[in-house]
């Protein structure tokens, strides 16, 4: 939110049957922890989305989908025999079934598994467990737990000094101080895009900076047969002229669909034409999705992606 004003319009891609997975990103525009992520999407659903998404389909999120988005979820993801133990375990905190996960804070977390072995976890817990070494202890929001990092080669103090310059490793009462963001806001308009505070109040209850009753409900960035344009309310029409300019669409007053300017022909392999301006521009590196130079031997970022995840099948078979 902080970096971009808005989010991914997670609720037209879910009703095209798109896998919504959910990660910390990174700090400087993402949640601490993977809780604190939780909570952001459980109140952007309450808030903004009108509760669209069920208890049950934001736990997925960070699980199942997660593991599906990576292609891993035929051996992480849920527990089923065959499957590595990846497992998190919360106190119910009088929360039913998955609410308890996403109301869970720091201090309900009971334990924490990777592959079946503890990281992390209630002190009893984590005594009691066979074949755990490396552990240390550390009070957390008033309970003792405990947390194994013998396998990182460093002790648990090293590790909380590291990151406490950037966030701490947790907080306790509420969100950590400096946290980005959950709430969408815009202070500035980028290429006519809407300005708003994200708050709700009277006649924008989503605080969007559209009016109510005036929304893209299937958020394409059109106004389509069911919706209204904000510059054209609710206004009747038997024909194009009285639409004031726009155009009369199945009873309502339309927008006109923009005239855009022609392209300059000509442009060469390292330019695009900009339908904005018809000029041609020179094609970046962020455009082309390559996180390279240019040239012969640049690599698409979605083929990184790929051959990373092939190679990680590849070293996952081999075991």
């Amino acid at each position: 939110m902080s970096l971009y004003g808005d989010t991914a319009p997670v609720t037209l891609y879910a009703r095209s049957g798109a896998i919504i997975a959910l990660g910390t990103d990174w700090t400087r525009s993402g949640s601490s922890n993977m809780l604190r992520e939780l909570k952001c999407v459980a109140d952007l659903n309450e808030v903004y989305f009108d509760s669209f998404f069920s208890d049950e389909e934001i736990w997925k999120m960070p699980t199942l989908n997660a593991a599906k988005a990576a292609r891993m979820d035929d051996v992480i993801g849920v527990l089923a025999n065959g499957r590595f133990a990846d497992i998190a375990v919360f106190r119910k905190n009088n929360h039913e079934d998955f609410r308890a996960v996403i109301e869970a804070l720091p201090e309900d977390v009971a334990l924490v598994l990777r592959a079946g072995k503890a990281l992390y976890g209630e002190d009893q817990i984590v005594d009691g467990l066979a074949n755990v070494g490396g552990c240390s202890a550390i009070e957390v929001c008033g309970e003792a737990k405990k947390a194994c990092t013998a396998e990182t080669n460093n002790t648990l103090q090293q590790l909380k000094s590291a990151g406490d310059q950037y966030i701490p490793l947790f907080t306790c009462g509420g969100a950590p101080a400096n946290e980005p963001t959950c709430q969408p806001f815009r202070a500035t308009s980028v290429k006519g895009s809407t300005v708003y505070d994200g708050l709700p109040k009277e006649g924008d209850q989503d605080g969007d900076g559209i009016p109510d009753g005036v929304e893209d409900i299937n958020q394409n960035g059109k106004v389509d047969e069911g919706e209204t344009d904000p510059n054209l309310p609710d206004k009747t029409c038997a024909s194009d002229e009285e639409c004031d300019g726009g155009r009369c669409v199945t009873g309502l007053c339309k927008p006109a669909d923009p005239v855009k300017p022609p392209c300059d022909p000509g442009c060469g392999d390292s330019e695009y034409c900009d339908e904005e301006t018809g000029k041609c521009e020179p094609v970046t590196a962020e455009q082309t999705g390559c996180g390279c130079n240019s040239g012969a031997d640049a690599v698409p970022l979605a083929g990184l992606m790929t051959v990373a995840f092939l190679g990680l099948r590849r070293r996952r078979e081999a075991r």
